[in-house]
């Protein structure tokens, strides 16, 4: 039974972004990073206020293995790793 799952699609050099549908890797029960199809998790905690961590999935960062972290976001400052 395939699930499909909304993934980000980052775009070099631009601010906007694309919306794609996918069909993820599951592993077990859970939907897990797929460094094969570049579709990795992406979250953002909020440092303001508590308030729950958003979970996304993101295409076109390259990564194989290890993340990477910032709280220089553009709107809000908050830290987004993926």
């Amino acid at each position: 039974n395939e699930t499909s799952i909304s993934v980000i699609e980052a775009l070099d050099g631009q601010l906007i972004t694309n919306k794609l549908s996918a069909t993820p890797k599951v592993s077990g029960s859970e939907i897990v990073t797929d460094t094969a199809e570049d579709i990795l998790k992406i979250i953002v905690v909020n440092r303001y206020y508590q308030a729950p961590i958003a979970r996304a999935w993101v295409k076109n960062f390259g990564l194989k293995s290890g993340a990477i972290a910032s709280s220089v976001a553009h709107d809000s400052h908050n830290i987004i790793a993926v």
